[in-house]
């Protein structure tokens, strides 16, 4: 009898080869890249915390970007959204959503493409939240030669692949082109989403005491 264990994701393969991994061009149109209002859009990360994170040993590290704002959104708010579609106003201030145009010519290993069965990927790859067993595709991914991964954001219900990870030096890298500086704020991206903000509690001077 099958256990659920079974039916998981598994990492890859020690030694597997993964040149022939299905991959895609990187995208020709604006993508939008949602950071912390601390950073600027081009970081590359590597705390482990995220999907297609690389080892955090490296010098490299993971920058994520979407297609659509509303993805590049709840991929970012992640479980922190409520299932109200709510978020606090502290929340939505401490985020911005930028227009970026997406570094070329480089090459992604499209999960969602139907070959990548064969080498052990499964849909389960882009849900998951065992980030140990997608951090290990990423770094193998990377050391085949891939430059980034293109799949399926775990928090929209599209089918299709909707966003993107690229792998570059760690940290800031503000040569990387920005779109017409176009930026929404946090407040304005979750709008744009369909997700409420939140209004702020009334300042202690507004309450009356009876």
């Amino acid at each position: 009898m099958t256990s659920r264990n079974d039916l998981a994701q598994q990492p890859p393969q020690p030694g597997q080869d993964l040149t022939s991994f299905p991959a895609v061009d990187g995208p020709a149109a604006r993508q939008w890249r949602a950071h912390s209002v601390s950073f600027g859009p081009w970081f590359f990360g590597t705390t482990g915390a995220s999907r297609f994170d690389l080892p955090d040993a490296g010098d490299e590290g993971t920058c994520y970007f979407a297609d659509e704002v509303e993805t590049a959104v709840r991929e970012s708010l992640g479980p922190r959204l409520s299932a109200a579609q709510t978020v606090t106003p502290d929340l939505a201030a401490a985020f911005t959503v930028s227009a970026i145009a997406a570094p070329s010519p480089r090459r992604y290993a499209d999960v969602n493409d139907k070959a990548a069965v064969r080498h052990g990927v499964t849909r389960e790859l882009t849900t998951t939240v065992r980030y140990d067993v997608t951090n290990a595709w990423a770094d193998a991914l990377h050391q085949a030669g891939l430059d980034g991964v293109r799949y399926a954001s775990r928090f929209t219900t599209e089918a299709a692949a909707n966003s993107w990870a690229l792998f570059g030096p760690k940290g800031p890298d503000a040569s990387l082109p920005v779109v017409n500086a176009e930026q929404l704020t946090g407040s304005e991206a979750c709008a744009a989403a369909g997700i409420t903000v939140l209004a702020p509690p009334p300042a202690k001077r507004a309450l009356r005491i009876i």
